[in-house]
């Protein structure tokens, strides 16, 4: 969908409810908001509608509590683009993945846990906002759904036994052998990245030779730290004699596992990304493309 579409559907979703709040959100703060990226166009224009919403075992906050939310800043590194907008009354807190980090589709909507937001405990709600005002003021639950990880990894692995013409797969290492490995080599994989070494311990692509690296093989990259110091980057493979691919860890001032491209000496800050681990491969698996792994 367009951002016009996601806008339009906003306003159907709230002209079909019986109930909402009488007035519209303060308009200066809300234009300020939205002229910051604070607020993504389709939430802004449910703003300019209704200054929160009610929606059965579910709550859009108020335009003053959206902007104070305590977590906003990790929301905004972890989904770029992104915004928390309400929640579920209990550990769920709603966020408008306006840029489709997720995969799920640009202006989807996830829910996340409310004390560790990051991308592991993301399930897709909706793929736009207006379906999620519809959906859950009629009752649904949408964040009781699979997560979205655990979703992706299942794919994937279909994905490999599927196509053994374009990928091979090691088989992967006994849990008590990789964690042997993740600490020889100092390395503190993200989510996404155990979920790929769940399943293989590494992978050869057909076409390029490209290989991604085992547990075995993992090594800190260096440049990108954490907060505590720690190593923010894993190197899991090299293009050719060119970048290398890099993934980030979490605690990472990018988002979590995703996938850089970083060329030697290079500021991995201000590398390019294809995407978010499990996706990305997904992709380069499945796709015909003659410049694809």
């Amino acid at each position: 969908m367009t951002v016009d579409e996601r806008i339009a559907a906003v306003g159907a979703a709230l002209d079909g409810m019986e109930r909402r709040t009488a007035s519209p959100a303060p308009r200066p703060a809300l234009a300020h908001a939205m002229a910051d990226g604070r607020v993504p166009p389709e939430l802004g224009a449910l703003y300019q509608a209704s200054d929160g919403l009610s929606l059965d075992e579910g709550e859009v906050w108020d335009l003053a509590d959206m902007l104070d939310f305590s977590g906003r800043e990790r929301i905004a590194r972890e989904y770029p683009g992104g915004a928390a907008f309400g929640w579920n009354r209990s550990d769920v807190v709603f966020v408008l993945d306006a840029e489709g980090s997720m995969h799920a589709g640009a202006g989807a909507v996830l829910g996340v846990d409310s004390v560790y937001p990051g991308p592991e405990s993301a399930v897709l709600c909706a793929r736009d906002l207006g379906s999620f005002v519809t959906g859950v003021a009629a009752g649904a639950r949408p964040w009781r759904a699979p997560r979205l990880i655990r979703q992706q990894a299942v794919q994937l692995a279909e994905l490999i036994a599927l196509r053994p013409d374009r990928v091979d797969a090691r088989p992967p290492l006994s849990a008590d052998d990789r964690a042997a490995a993740l600490a020889m080599r100092e390395v503190d994989p993200g989510p996404e990245l155990r979920a790929l070494l769940d399943m293989t311990d590494g992978l050869r692509f057909a076409r390029s030779g490209l290989t991604i690296a085992g547990a075995g093989e993992l090594s800190a990259y260096p440049g990108l730290r954490r907060a505590d110091g720690a190593p923010a980057a894993i190197r899991i493979g090299r293009i050719a004699d060119g970048p290398h691919l890099v993934v980030t860890t979490a605690g990472a001032p990018r988002p979590t596992d995703l996938v850089l491209q970083v060329r030697p000496d290079a500021d991995p800050l201000a590398a390019p990304a294809f995407g978010r681990l499990l996706p990305v491969l997904a992709g380069w698996i499945a796709s015909d493309a003659e410049n694809a792994p």
